[in-house]
């Protein structure tokens, strides 16, 4: 589950920040990602059973997304300012296309993988299945049709590609196992003793 608000701020200078609550089983985090010199988009993603534990006692999405702000001093001004922010909410799911190309099509970036946000690999993600697509198009030369074996090239390319980025992703972010190795490892004089129950 996301929850997302878009907010106009002063003029931006720290760039796109990253918020990781590892405290749960499954990762949660906040961003805040510049999208234009006076704007930004601010979300919250947390899995789905999360959300609904936290709506228990009618809380709304909207004040859940607002007190995990507020964890932040980074969003006080935002929640200061604009206390009855315009909450949306989608649930968001990273994916590989089944087809991703055909006899005279190819979907490339996005239409064809989905990376996860966290991986910061949708725009090489894009370049690359660009550049796979390319190739293909320029070799068809006067011919209207892709071969077969360059479209089957390409489906493994962003096959491979897609559920790289977000089976590792999965496996060493999200899940907890791992992830607290991780943690223990780069973070040797954390004050945490073992991981949650």
């Amino acid at each position: 589950m996301t929850d997302s608000v878009a907010r106009p701020t002063s003029t931006l200078h720290d760039g796109t920040a990253f918020f990781v609550d590892d405290g749960d089983a499954y990762l949660g985090w906040v961003w805040d990602i510049p999208i234009s010199p006076r704007q930004t988009s601010v979300g919250f993603g947390l899995p789905a059973d999360t959300l609904r534990v936290r709506r228990r006692n009618d809380r709304t999405v909207r004040t859940i997304f607002c007190e995990e702000l507020a964890r932040y001093p980074r969003f006080h001004d935002l929640l200061d300012a604009q206390p009855t922010l315009e909450v949306e909410r989608t649930s968001f799911q990273p994916y590989v296309t089944a087809k991703v190309c055909g006899a005279n099509w190819l979907m490339v970036g996005e239409a064809a993988s989905m990376p996860d946000p966290l991986t910061g690999n949708g725009f090489t993600s894009g370049i690359r299945h660009a550049r796979h697509a390319v190739e293909a198009i320029l070799a068809t030369g006067a011919s209207k049709d892709i071969a077969p074996w360059r479209r089957r090239r390409y489906t493994q390319h962003v096959f491979r590609l897609g559920h790289s980025f977000n089976e590792h992703i999965e496996n060493a972010i999200y899940c907890d196992p791992i992830r607290w190795v991780l943690v223990f490892r780069l973070r040797p004089t954390s004050t945490r003793s073992s991981p949650p129950s």
